[in-house]
Formats: structure tokens, C-alpha cells, sequence
């Protein structure tokens, strides 16, 4: 089974680190880095520059393993690589419930989601009855839609991390459409049911 990773990469101790290795040193830790991706047979499937959104993170991303073995390996080749003395990062795994979907618009705005497990959160859910729950999920879709937007990835994390529940990736063709979607989540308090933060990002190059 398909495993997948989010990492988000702190823009500090980052930046300083890795601008403080000669050039040579900086390539070499990438080369290893795709080495080890190819040689476990990973996917580099997204990866976005935040710094405009978000000072505290430089960048994000979602790299797909073919399962938690690949996973285990990649770590342990960082680990020897010395990649972790470089970069301080927050990362979970999934498991799809949906596949990423084909980007059709150019200049894409993403953005990253992730769940966090609250009881409060929980409690709120469960008293809503199953036309009022079809009902909250109708207007999340249908303000998606309305502007072309769409979940590009959805994944159960909460298997490997029982803070957080979920992750995924939302594709909006605008900022003004990802405006518009918070906008019409924030009328029906989406907040109360589902506990989250978010990251938006535009593809690195």
C-alpha cells in the first residue's frame, strides 16, 4: 500500500545551516537525498514555497513511498547523510482516501491542511444528525467547486500519529477562490467541527 508523506521544513534552523555548508556540501546533500528517493522508490509529488505565506516555514511538501519499508529506508539514509542536522521539519504519514488528481489551471495556489484530533471538536460532530453532517460537507464542496477549486489529496493519518487525524491538499486557481472557499466555511463555522491549521503555497521551481 501507497504511503504518504507530508513534511513541512522550518525556515529556521534551515536557512542558516544549509547557507552555511559549501556549495559543494549543498550538493552533495541533495544528490543524496535523490539518490536514496530513487533507490527506495519514492515520488517527489509536490513541492511549495510558503515564505510568503508564512514566515515560520520555508517550505512543504508530499512525497509518496510504495510503503512503509521505502519509508523506514529513506530515513535511515538521511540519518547517515547527516540531513537531520540541517533540517528541523514536521512530518506525518497517510494513507490516501482519495488520489492526487490532474492540475489543469497554471499558477495553482495550494493549500495544505492538517486535522487535529479534539474531543471537543469530536463532540460537536457527533451530534449533528447524518442530513445535517451531508449538509456541512455540501456547502465545503460546492464553495470548492464554484471557483473550480478541488482537493488534490486526502489522507488518514491518524494511524501513525494520533494528534492529527488527517491531512491533505486543496488546489485553488486563485487566492480570491481560496478566499472565497474560507469565507463560506467560516458561515458555517466549520471551525467547530473539524480542529485544523493550514499553510498556503505556490509551486517551488
Amino acid at each position: 500500500m501507497s504511503i504518504y508523506q507530508l513534511f513541512i521544513i522550518k525556515n529556521q534552523p534551515f536557512s542558516m545551516n544549509y547557507a552555511a555548508l559549501p556549495a559543494a556540501q549543498q550538493q552533495e546533500l541533495w544528490q543524496q537525498h535523490e539518490a536514496s528517493t530513487k533507490r527506495v522508490g519514492a515520488a517527489n509529488l509536490l513541492a511549495c514555497d510558503c515564505t510568503w505565506a508564512n514566515e515560520t516555514y520555508v517550505i512543504w511538501g508530499i512525497t509518496q513511498f510504495p510503503d512503509v519499508a521505502a519509508r523506514i529506508q529513506h530515513t535511515r539514509d538521511l540519518m547517515k547523510a547527516g540531513w537531520f542536522r540541517i533540517v528541523d521539519a514536521f512530518s506525518l504519514l497517510g494513507v490516501p482516501l482519495s488520489e492526487p488528481k490532474e492540475i489543469l489551471f497554471p499558477d495553482p495556489i495550494f493549500q495544505l491542511w492538517v486535522v487535529r484530533s479534539n474531543p471537543a471538536a469530536t463532540d460537536f460532530r457527533s451530534r449533528l444528525s447524518k442530513e445535517e453532517d451531508d449538509a456541512l460537507w455540501k456547502t465545503h464542496d460546492e464553495a470548492l467547486a464554484r471557483y473550480q477549486s478541488f482537493a488534490w489529496l486526502v489522507c488518514n493519518s491518524y494511524w501513525s500519529d494520533d494528534q492529527y487525524s488527517a491531512f491533505g491538499v486543496n488546489v485553488y486557481p486563485s487566492i480570491e477562490a481560496e478566499q472565497y472557499h474560507k469565507a463560506e466555511l467560516g458561515k458555517i463555522h466549520w471551525e467547530k467541527y473539524y480542529d485544523s491549521f493550514s499553510i498556503l503555497g505556490t509551486k517551488s521551481m
